[in-house]
């Protein structure tokens, strides 16, 4: 990852290391395209890049350009790399079955140009579906899957997660949130969901409140008057509906996280009336 950023030869003259043990790449030259073989990335040269390299960055008056350097050119790649290293980590099996695979295929067939190798991994986990980059996704699958076969899946790991600790805390946070909600007891989810369903509530109900506000000012008296009517009569509907529809669930928390999933629907549905019937007016 660190040579898409700097010259090869450049990493090799500051760190005094090799950055490959073997593999296809000579002391001068990146061999990229090879068939039967990839670099074995020299774990001391990791180390370095982390201990050394990355808190470079962080001297005075060189923070504020590689942050800016960060946000526009590494942060993505470095968001998705972390997540699909914790994916896969999270399935071993799988983990063991790819990289095997990827293994076997190097000592026979090899990797033509024709041969779009892992073509799935652009949806792998869903997260093409979470705005995720499917053609990074990709690489970072395949990139995880050397590394665990090469060894120095660990080095680069600890090396990512000390960029974003600097540069995207945010993210970082944001992430082992998530991961704890979606691995923890069915009682922690759910209240993890009942979190991110009354935020969106909140929102889709402001949402519907501009709206409503647009369309009512574009109404005569006769026409407001209606339209107040209307859409206290829906909201009372809405509400109704939404107890109705998950009426019978035995756990109290599943079934307030259902009301409001319901209901956050619905007002996503009548956002979309309202704003046809201005399109309309």
């Amino acid at each position: 990852m660190a040579q898409a950023y700097l010259d090869y030869q450049t990493l090799q003259t500051l760190s005094g290391l090799p950055v490959f043990l073997q593999g296809p790449h000579t002391k001068t030259q990146l061999e990229l395209n090879n068939q039967y073989s990839f670099g074995h990335y020299n774990k001391d040269f990791v180390i370095w890049l982390k201990e050394k390299l990355l808190p470079a960055t962080q001297a005075p008056g060189f923070t504020q350009l590689f942050k800016f350097f960060y946000n526009n050119y590494v942060k993505q790649t470095a968001r998705t790399h972390y997540v699909v290293h914790e994916h896969l980590l999270s399935n071993p099996d799988y983990l063991r079955q790819e990289q095997q695979a990827y293994v076997r295929i190097l000592k026979t067939q090899g990797f033509s140009e024709e041969f779009d190798y892992g073509a799935e991994y652009y949806h792998f986990a869903g997260l093409y579906e979470e705005d995720y980059d499917g053609s990074i996704v990709k690489q970072a699958v395949l990139f995880w899957i050397r590394r665990v076969t090469d060894g120095t899946e660990a080095a680069f790991f600890q090396g990512i997660n000390a960029l974003l600790e600097i540069y995207d805390p945010d993210f970082l946070q944001a992430w082992h949130k998530k991961s704890e909600c979606q691995s923890a007891s069915t009682a922690k989810q759910l209240a993890c969901q009942h979190i991110a369903y009354t935020k969106e509530m909140a929102a889709a109900e402001a949402e519907l409140e501009r709206v409503y506000r647009k369309l009512y000012a574009k109404r005569d008296t006769e026409g407001q008057a209606k339209l107040k009517k209307a859409q206290a009569l829906w909201i009372e509907f809405r509400n109704a509906n939404a107890v109705f529809l998950v009426n019978g669930l035995k756990n109290e928390l599943q079934e307030s996280v259902s009301q409001i999933k319901e209901k956050a629907n619905m007002t996503q549905e009548r956002i979309k009336v309202l704003e046809a019937e201005l399109e309309t007016k």
